[in-house]
């Protein structure tokens, strides 16, 4: 937790390979998200929104971890002026129990539902469901609302990426497909819909974290539709497995 975009810088990939044997077994949890204070990774972050490439450093610092529902939670030192920006990376907090690693989005409305970015044991093929809704009601209003919420994350296999950082030589990529559908018709016989789609690309290395995320989004309402794209490399970090 935690997607849209035209023009992209091209990158090599070393020793780009797909294969069904690499397996991250639960004990490897801590290396490929480490959490602990301190923790700060620098991005390239180039963007798109239909017009041209833009490209700025953003670094991502975790703060000191607080306790809720019994988790360790780490959140991010930045300011969140919307919710949806992909996750990891923006306006989010992030937790491990024994096994999983999640994600949190913080925005204007506080929290929202934790999301699961990592499940190990990691191998090529695995795949778990994020959120999947198919919802038709009437509210207090007398209006008909329709919505629908599907989010999947796939391990797509192991690969090895160049980036500013270095050569990455086993990072596990991990595709994440979200859409939205919400229409809603009004008691006074109008109506409006809107649609989102979002695809994330991410690549986790063991020790790094996050070394690479390309997500491609888009839009659309009444006002017209948007698409947008956003592409991170990972140029320096300094963290540690855990405190």
């Amino acid at each position: 937790m935690w997607k849209n975009f035209n023009m992209m810088l091209a990158f090599v990939c070393i020793a780009g390979c797909r294969s069904a044997g690499p397996v991250a077994a639960v004990e490897d949890a801590p290396r490929y998200f480490p959490l602990a204070a301190g923790n700060t990774w620098e991005y390239d972050w180039t963007y798109n929104n239909g017009v041209h490439d833009t490209t700025i450093s953003h670094v991502v610092t975790l703060g000191y971890d607080f306790v809720s529902d019994g988790v360790r939670w780490f959140p991010t030192i930045d300011v969140c002026p919307a919710v949806l920006d992909a996750t990891p990376l923006f306006c989010a907090e992030y937790a491990r129990t024994e096994n999983k690693t999640f994600a949190r989005r913080v925005g204007p409305i506080r929290y929202f539902q934790a999301e699961t970015i990592l499940d190990f044991p990691l191998f090529n093929g695995k795949s778990w469901t994020i959120e999947d809704e198919d919802t038709t009601y009437v509210d207090s209003g007398g209006n008909r609302i329709h919505s629908v919420r599907f989010s999947r994350r796939y391990v797509r296999g192991v690969e090895a990426w160049a980036v500013p950082a270095g050569l990455m030589a086993a990072c596990f990529h991990i595709e994440d497909s979200t859409r939205t559908y919400y229409h809603i018709d009004y008691f006074d016989g109008s109506s409006y819909s809107s649609s989102s789609a979002q695809h994330a690309d991410e690549w986790f290395a063991p020790d790094a974290g996050l070394v690479k995320q390309i997500v491609n989004s888009s839009y659309s309402n009444p006002a017209g539709a948007h698409n947008y794209r956003e592409l991170f490399e990972l140029r320096s970090y300094s963290v540690r497995l855990g405190d």
